[in-house]
This record gives C-alpha cells, sequence and structure tokens, in this order.
C-alpha cells in the first residue's frame, strides 16, 4: 500500500484510517483502499431477497422473452408475483398476435397490407416496450427503480 499523508499536518495517516491521528482533519481515500458501501451493494445485487440468483432471473427473462415466453424472470423469483405471469400472458398474445399478421400478409390484398402493416408496427412496440419492462423488472426487481424512484 502506498504512504499517505495528512493534507493539513502532513502527518502519516494509516490507510484504513479517515482522519489524521494528530490533527483530527479528514483525510481523502485513495484508489487501494476497498470500499465497503460498493462490495456490499454488488453483493445484494447477486441475490434477489429469496436466496435467488438475480443473474439467472436476468437471463430467463431476457433469451425466452424475445420467443413470447416474457415473465419468467419474475416467475422464476416469485412463482406467486402477479406481474410475472400477467407478463408471460400479455407477450404471449401480442407474440401470437403478431405471427398472425406475418401470416396473413401473403394472402392480403395491397391495402389490407398497409392496415396489417399499421397493426404490425403498433403490435411491435407494445412488444417491445413489454419486453423491456419485465427485463427491467427481472433484474432491478421493479421498472421505477431503474430509473432510482
Amino acid at each position: 500500500m502506498t504512504e499517505r499523508r495528512c493534507p493539513n499536518c502532513g502527518e502519516i495517516v494509516p490507510s484504513l484510517s479517515v482522519t489524521c491521528p494528530k490533527c483530527y482533519s479528514s483525510v481523502p481515500r485513495t484508489d487501494d483502499v476497498p470500499d465497503m458501501k460498493s462490495s456490499k451493494s454488488r453483493e445484494r445485487k447477486e441475490v434477489a431477497p429469496g436466496g435467488k440468483s438475480v443473474l439467472v432471473a436476468t437471463l430467463l427473462a431476457a433469451i425466452p422473452g424475445i420467443f413470447g415466453l416474457q415473465g419468467l424472470g419474475r416467475i422464476y423469483l416469485d412463482y406467486r408475483s402477479e406481474k410475472g405471469w400477467f407478463f408471460l400472458v400479455f407477450g404471449g398474445v401480442l407474440f401470437a398476435l403478431i405471427y398472425l399478421c406475418i401470416g396473413w400478409w401473403s394472402d392480403a390484398g395491397s391495402f389490407t397490407k398497409v392496415l396489417l402493416l399499421l397493426l404490425l408496427v403498433i403490435l411491435a412496440v407494445l412488444y417491445i416496450s413489454s419486453y423491456l419492462a419485465q427485463l427491467a423488472d427481472a433484474h432491478f426487481g421493479s421498472v421505477l427503480k431503474m430509473f432510482r424512484f
């Protein structure tokens, strides 16, 4: 470790000390001193309150969520969560509607194709929004926590 000196009196300060032992003025911390607050917050993020891994929940939300199985991360963390089941049903319905619209595309006339395209854009925006919301919900525990509310 490097030697630290008090900016006020020049006395050598122990590496874990926050104040100078001679003049009691505060001494700035250096990078080589471990920050206890950041290591505790990292530990909390890795394990959810139920003892389940947040990484597994995030992966369950990300990978199957692309294919219409949204909400699996929240269901993994707490199977009684209404949000997880809502995301699962909502994502499945949207995915099925998008799939049907793409299937109807080849048999449609030009006016119907315009309407299907408009419907596909609306459904895609809803699907992507719900995908991102359920992903944030599985990782952060709440969509609002992502924005520090």
